[in-house]
């Protein structure tokens, strides 16, 4: 996904930039990602409490996570419906915790099953 004018890429840039690293590194997971991964993001992001640059962080503190996990499989989609899980999470009545913060917790304790190898 590197075309610059998708309606995802322009929400980024509006966000955070087109001349940010924060940019970079995100259309560099695109790149890396799984084949339509991310056609509902936009909408997963209205559907929370969470800002587009929260899930951009978010989705850039999970790469880093898999980076450091030796992972080279970026499962687009299947980070989006984790991330969303994530932000579930936290009580309606306490002020929102940053979600990136919420996504390492939740990978460093329970994993991510997208990506294990399948158990014989």
């Amino acid at each position: 996904m590197s075309d610059t004018s998708s309606p995802l890429l322009v929400a980024v840039d509006k966000a955070v930039g087109a001349d940010t690293s924060e940019y970079a590194a995100f259309v560099r997971l695109l790149g890396r990602g799984e084949a339509g991964g991310l056609d509902e993001l936009l909408d997963a992001v209205d559907d929370s409490d969470y800002s587009l640059v929260d899930w951009i962080e978010a989705f850039l503190a999970f790469d880093e996570w898999l980076e450091g996990k030796g992972e080279e499989r970026r499962p687009l989609s299947e980070m989006r419906g984790y991330i969303h899980c994530c932000t579930f999470t936290n009580s309606p009545h306490l002020s929102s915790p940053v979600l990136k913060v919420i996504v390492i917790k939740a990978l460093t304790e329970f994993g991510f099953d997208a990506i294990s190898e399948p158990q014989h």
